[in-house]
C-alpha cells in the first residue's frame, strides 16, 4: 500500500492508492453506490439523494466525526468506470473536493486512488474539522476495501 498524506497552508490534502483484487467495474460500482455508505463508513450517518440524472448525482450526507455533526451537500460526476469526482456544494466547509480513480491492471486487479482536499469554515471550528477529516480520510480506502470483500468475495 502506498499512503501519502500532504498538507499545506491553503487546504489539507490527502491521497491514498492501493491495488485491490477486484475489477475496475466492481470498484467503480461500489463507490457509486452512495446509498449504502452509512452501512460501512463509520462517520456517514445517512445519505439522501436529492437529484439523480445520467451525468450527475446531488446528495446530502449526514456526517458525524468526533464533536462534529453536520450535513454535506455534494455533486457527484463520473466517467464510468475510470473516475468519480465529488464537488462540494454546501455544509460546514469552506471547500471540500474529492476524487476516485480506477486504473485497470488486469481483469481482476485495479489500482484505486482516493484524493481529498478540504478546509473548514471559521477560526473556531476550522482546526477541529481539519483534524477530524484528516483522520477519517485515512480510513476511506480500507473501509471500501472491507465492503468490497463483503460484497464480492
Amino acid at each position: 500500500m502506498h499512503l501519502k498524506g500532504k498538507s499545506n497552508n491553503i487546504m489539507p490534502n490527502f491521497s491514498e492508492s492501493k491495488i485491490l483484487e477486484y475489477s475496475q467495474k466492481q470498484l467503480f460500482d461500489l463507490v457509486m453506490d452512495i446509498d449504502k455508505y452509512p452501512t460501512y463508513l463509520p462517520w456517514c450517518k445517512s445519505v439522501h439523494i436529492i437529484e439523480k440524472t445520467s451525468d450527475h448525482i446531488i446528495s446530502d450526507m449526514r456526517v458525524g466525526i468526533a464533536i462534529i455533526s453536520d450535513t454535506l451537500r455534494s455533486k457527484v460526476t463520473w466517467q464510468s468506470p475510470t473516475q468519480v469526482d465529488i464537488q462540494y456544494v454546501s455544509g460546514p466547509f469552506k471547500n471540500l473536493n474529492s476524487s476516485w480513480t480506477f486504473q485497470k491492471i488486469t481483469q481482476t486487479q485495479t489500482n484505486i486512488t482516493f484524493h481529498i482536499n478540504f478546509e473548514g469554515k471559521g477560526l473556531l471550528i476550522k482546526k477541529a474539522i481539519d483534524m477530524a477529516f484528516s483522520q477519517a480520510s485515512k480510513l476511506v480506502i480500507s473501509s471500501f476495501e472491507k465492503q468490497a470483500q463483503q460484497r464480492y468475495d
